[in-house]
């Protein structure tokens, strides 16, 4: 309930510009794998990827963004090469790049197999356009009058504020860094980008972590259900594992 729009952090914003330059090479890895070809596109792209963040921020100053810009340049500078590197060396010679950020979606069940539907209270806006606006409740405006004063919102106005419940299905929705197909076998596996000052301490948490595992069952469930098109193209695969892609987020200059 306290997130705030347009305020994110140095680091946020860093692991925000890595991951759209890891997404940019994988889409387009056959036309940027080569070291001259990767520099032309991170000096063609890299300056509008930081600054399309930037931007966005409303709470920072300019002469702070200034200097964010030139210490998250020069880390992803430093850091890049290498990673693209590692990546033709270990990475693409034993797979493949399926799909890039790729959506995946189930609904959520109980133990009887039956559609998890809980009550929810939310807030209904009425707009002038005579379209409704739905946004779960805050706690504290549960059992509360409701302020009817009219209010700008997506640049229409609000008429009418209130509270009301609805039984809703549920739905574990997430979306997959990268999806790898095994070049010598009908095997997938999901890589996810992570940044980090103490690589390290993944290590001891891999096994706890419950982000991918929860991933590959719902895209095995996708493959099995045989509807989408990814379902189709790779429906003699299975999900065999997972790749966590993690990068020191502070390598020095040489």
């Amino acid at each position: 309930q306290s997130y705030k729009i347009g305020s994110k952090s140095k680091t946020l914003i860093y692991g925000i510009v890595w991951h759209t330059m890891c997404e940019w090479f994988l889409e387009n890895i056959e036309e940027y794998k080569s070291k001259d070809e990767f520099k032309r596109g991170i000096d063609e792209n890299l300056n509008s990827w930081i600054w399309n963040e930037l931007d966005a921020l409303e709470d920072v100053n300019q002469s702070i963004r200034d200097e964010w810009f030139e210490d998250i340049h020069k880390r992803i500078c430093n850091a890049a090469e290498g990673w693209r590197i590692h990546w033709m060396e270990k990475i693409y010679p034993k797979y493949e790049v399926a799909e890039v950020e790729y959506e995946v979606c189930a609904k959520i069940l109980r133990m009887d197999g039956k559609p998890f539907r809980p009550r929810l209270e939310v807030i209904e806006y009425t707009l002038n356009d005579g379209s409704i606006i739905l946004r779960p409740c805050f706690v504290s405006e549960v059992n509360h009058e409701m302020d009817q004063t009219e209010f700008e919102l997506d640049g229409k106005t609000v008429v009418q504020t209130k509270v009301k419940t609805v039984v809703w299905p549920w739905y574990k929705i997430g979306k997959i860094d990268a999806i790898l197909k095994c070049r010598k076998h009908n095997r997938l596996f999901i890589l996810d980008h992570k940044t980090t000052t103490k690589p390290g301490s993944y290590e001891s948490r891999m096994s706890f972590d419950l982000q991918l595992p929860g991933y590959g069952q719902l895209l095995q469930d996708e493959i099995d259900a045989g509807v989408t098109d990814f379902a189709k193209k790779y429906k003699d695969c299975r999900i065999e594992g997972y790749i966590w892609d993690i990068c020191y987020s502070n390598v020095p200059s040489v």
